[in-house]
């Protein structure tokens, strides 16, 4: 698919994020999931309950979040080429984030975004999945594994 189509497809300039789930995740995969993005990411961690900004994801401190014990919230963002994903971490069964398709400037940025799913979905062995803000039936990708569709 041309970049011109991809971009119109999933990263049309509407004002709006894209949202980006992994359904049915479990605590291991949470861990692995933060082990991957705190190896390979510039990563900014802010705990709102400290007014705290670290450098790599605390899992401690997701977990004292989904306990309830810090009602302040906590959130990161990951670098990936240049792009901000932030997550938010609301569900342990749902990795959640989101960007602003405006950060997808050519191939190459999708690429790089592309190629973060598939290493998501291939330690998950779960779907990645794009849609648009606060639609999740909207689905505009899909990624599995090695494969990418676009809907």
């Amino acid at each position: 698919m041309k970049w011109q189509e991809i971009q119109n497809s999933v990263y049309y300039k509407d004002g709006s994020l894209r949202d980006v789930y992994i359904h049915e995740t479990t605590f291991g995969d949470w861990i692995k999931w933060i082990n991957y993005v705190n190896e390979n990411y510039k990563i900014k961690f802010y705990n709102r309950l400290n007014e705290i900004t670290l450098d790599k994801i605390d899992f401690n401190e997701v977990v004292k979040y989904w306990k309830k014990e810090n009602q302040e919230g906590i959130s990161a963002s990951i670098n990936v080429n240049g792009i901000n994903l932030m997550c938010y971490f609301n569900l342990e069964s749902e990795i959640e984030f989101d960007f602003t398709p405006k950060e997808i400037i050519d191939i190459e940025a999708h690429n790089a975004l592309i190629n973060f799913f598939k290493a998501c979905s291939t330690i998950l062995h779960k779907p990645v999945v794009v849609t648009a803000e606060m639609a999740e039936t909207e689905v505009l990708l899909k990624v599995v594994n090695e494969d990418v569709n676009l809907s």
